[in-house]
């Protein structure tokens, strides 16, 4: 399948997609929204320390909080948060 280097570059452009659907939003421990950001890749990339992993989890609900964060990932252009 790997050997396939078409069929490898498509795969790779169908995850790119995929990862930009979602904004993430970031809100303080009372529920203020604090930014909005286009993708998880931006937010690690300007806070290096942070770990995509960590943010996801938060997002789907198995932590509470991630830096003092409450992290929820809402599809692009519908404003329903998941």
């Amino acid at each position: 399948m790997w050997k396939d280097e078409a069929l490898k570059r498509q795969m790779a452009v169908n995850v790119s997609k995929a990862k930009e659907k979602w904004d993430f939003h970031q809100f303080d421990r009372s529920g203020n929204l604090l930014k909005i950001w286009a993708s998880v890749k931006d937010i690690v990339s300007e806070n290096p320390t942070y770990k995509w992993q960590n943010i996801y989890s938060v997002c789907n609900g198995y932590k509470p909080t991630y830096h003092g964060f409450i992290w929820k990932k809402i599809l692009k252009n519908s404003g329903s948060p998941t």
